[in-house]
């Protein structure tokens, strides 16, 4: 049985834990962002000492936040603990349930809609976003809706050479967008949220992410999106050479400002890593890129891309 057809038989699963404990989100605004994302995104023995005064935050007023209770993927595909959410979108504002196919922060009833759909002040620009999306031959690199947390830290541990989270990427892309969205894990200045052929963390431009989707356009998941993916574990090597570091986390918006997606991450800890990366919770071998390609090639046959007027 593939993931596509278990979510039926999850849903019956998930639904007394959900209703029980249904994910909440706090937002955050553009002053206090940085001072509270980034104690809730450590791991409590991460390891990680965070340079004083270097946190940065981007984003619009609940845009992120910190999270708890998520426990929307099938229990089977891993579990996510407490952490924070960056999005295209204003985090606080996505629903508990699924009932919109094209649902955006703008469709809300006032006085939480927002128009126009982009982010109210939320940034138009990021030079680093743009040249990742550049260098993976994406048919535009502007972005919009950016929201990013970044900071400098050193480890405890001289030995350890990576710094490692889970996370679960949700996006209102899936399954048939060709303007999609864009998660970025950046640790000295490379970008490691790419699957193992390279291809960044979103729906399309020829991504293999299509077998990490969990399909959520019936709604069998306490969350708005219509993909999420299990949880996945994102391994970012540094550059040794340094005596301090860097990681910038990212969510943003490509192309236009249509539709929302977030990141849900936790646990940021140093470790050691042969390689970085995506791989499930586990440590476990990701699915060979082949095998993705494969599955995202059959999905651009069965889907056009959604137009708005």
């Amino acid at each position: 049985m593939n993931k596509f057809e278990k979510t039926a038989v999850t849903a019956i699963l998930l639904g007394a834990t959900v209703s029980a404990h249904a994910l909440s989100v706090t937002g955050v605004t553009n002053a206090n962002g940085a001072s509270t994302l980034i104690p809730a995104l450590l791991g409590p023995t991460s390891g990680i000492n965070v340079v004083g005064g270097s946190g940065t935050y981007v984003g619009a007023d609940d845009q992120g936040g910190t999270y708890a209770d998520f426990n929307t993927v099938p229990p089977e595909n891993g579990t996510l603990g407490d952490g924070i959410v960056l999005s295209s979108g204003y985090a606080s504002l996505v629903p508990n349930t699924n009932t919109d196919s094209s649902w955006d922060h703008n469709e809300l009833p006032p006085p939480n809609n927002v128009a126009p759909e982009s982010v109210a002040g939320g940034s138009t620009d990021d030079a680093e976003l743009s040249d990742i999306l550049t260098k993976a031959g994406a048919p535009s690199s502007d972005v919009n809706d950016v929201n990013t947390l970044e900071f400098e830290f050193t480890l405890d541990d001289p030995t350890q050479n990576a710094v490692t989270a889970n996370f679960v990427w949700g996006t209102e892309e899936f399954p048939d967008q060709g303007v999609t969205d864009l998660f970025a894990f950046i640790v000295d200045g490379v970008n490691f949220a790419a699957f193992p052929d390279g291809s960044l963390i979103n729906f399309d431009l020829g991504s293999p992410s299509a077998a990490f989707y969990n399909a959520n356009e019936g709604g069998a998941f306490g969350i708005e999106w219509d993909g999420i993916t299990d949880v996945l574990t994102v391994t970012g090597l540094l550059d040794m050479s340094l005596t301090t570091h860097t990681i910038k986390i990212a969510a943003s918006d490509t192309s236009d400002t249509v539709f929302d997606s977030a990141v849900y991450i936790e646990g940021l800890s140093g470790t050691q890593a042969k390689d970085g990366g995506i791989t499930p919770p586990d440590g476990g071998v990701p699915v060979p890129a082949p095998v993705f390609l494969i599955g995202a090639a059959l999905l651009g046959l069965g889907f056009s891309r959604r137009r708005r007027s």
